[in-house]
C-alpha cells in the first residue's frame, strides 16, 4: 500500500466513524470500531488490487497499521480517552490552613 492508498482508506474509515457517532454509537466502541473498520477497508482495497500475492502481504499489514493509527488519532482513541477523562472523579480542594 502506498501513501496515497493509505490516505484514501483512512478518509473512508474516519468518515464512517463520524457517521456512526452521529447515529449514536456509544463512545466505548470507538477503539474496536476503528480497528475493525480499518481492517475491513484495507481488505477491500487489497481485493480491488487483484489476486493476493504473498510478497505484498506485509504491505497490507503495514497499511492496516497506518490506517488504524491515523484514524484512531483523528477519531477513535481520542474519543474514548475523552470519555475516560471526563468520568474520573474530581479531587476536592483543600481548605487553606
Amino acid at each position: 500500500m502506498d501513501g496515497l492508498a493509505v490516505m484514501r482508506v483512512t478518509v473512508v474509515v474516519v468518515g464512517i466513524m463520524h457517521l456512526l457517532r452521529w447515529a449514536g454509537v456509544p463512545e466505548r466502541w470507538a477503539p474496536l470500531l476503528v480497528t475493525v473498520l480499518s481492517a475491513l477497508a484495507v481488505a477491500l482495497w487489497a481485493v480491488g488490487q487483484g489476486p493476493l500475492n504473498p510478497s505484498v502481504l506485509f504491505s497490507y499489514v503495514s497499511g492496516w497499521v497506518a490506517v488504524a493509527t491515523s484514524a484512531a488519532m483523528v477519531w477513535g482513541f481520542t474519543w474514548a480517552a475523552g470519555t475516560a477523562r471526563r468520568s474520573r472523579p474530581h479531587h476536592q480542594k483543600r481548605s487553606p490552613r
